[in-house]
């Protein structure tokens, strides 16, 4: 009879202990179960900050770069105008964006954009892509002026995109005009005095008539 109380002793002694470790294995799976949740809550938080942060600063140019920025689908509808946009073309973001593009564009571009787009996506071939070149912008209230674009490509969720960046080109262009007639009364007044306008290199103290007047 002791031999049999003491084996039911060691019996319940062993399910006790057996039910203690199997509670504490719980706990401690419970435990690294809990901190690993944690841990997985507060990467996934760091990332999304990061991820704000980013948005934020990319956000930060695109509304205080100089430059005119127009975000444009593979089918010409505008997704994106900044604010230098708004002002050099006259137009509110809200006023463009899911508009086609070729509203900002006087003839004939306006009339061949639609065409070129379907060309490049059937083809691939570029022509301004990639190139920096000088164009006739419209704006809101109909005039035009002369303009820098340089267009870039990319492609999201599979599907092409394009990032105009434009630059008015009024005041250097205008500029450019006042030198060249200035330039052309300053060669009437010199012929119409019988005087010649003489070129003197300072390096080499070399002096020669002008090509225009020789």
């Amino acid at each position: 009879l002791e031999e049999r109380s003491i084996e039911q002793f060691r019996v319940r002694d062993i399910a006790v202990a057996t039910s203690s470790l199997a509670a504490l294995a719980l706990v401690v799976l419970l435990s690294a179960t809990f901190f690993l949740i944690r841990w997985q809550l507060r990467t996934t938080e760091t990332r999304r900050r990061a991820l704000e942060v980013a948005n934020a600063r990319i956000a930060a140019i695109f509304d205080t770069v100089a430059d005119g920025i127009i975000t444009i689908n593979e089918r010409g509808i505008v997704e994106t105008l900044n604010p230098a946009a708004e002002r050099i073309f006259g137009y509110a973001a809200a006023e463009v964006v899911g508009h086609n593009i070729k509203m900002l564009m006087p003839e004939p571009y306006h009339s061949q954009h639609d065409a070129y787009l379907e060309h490049y996506r059937a083809t691939g071939e570029a022509h301004i892509i990639g190139i920096k070149r000088e164009v006739i912008g419209r704006r809101g209230d109909g005039s035009t002026f002369p303009m820098e674009l340089a267009v870039s490509e990319m492609t999201l969720g599979g599907e092409r995109h394009y990032t105009g960046s434009v630059r008015d080109i009024t005041a250097p262009k205008e500029a450019e005009l006042a030198l060249k007639l200035e330039t052309e009364r300053l060669d009437l007044a010199l012929r119409s005095a019988g005087m010649a306008m003489w070129n003197s290199d300072l390096s080499t103290g070399r002096v020669s008539l002008d090509e225009r007047w020789a």
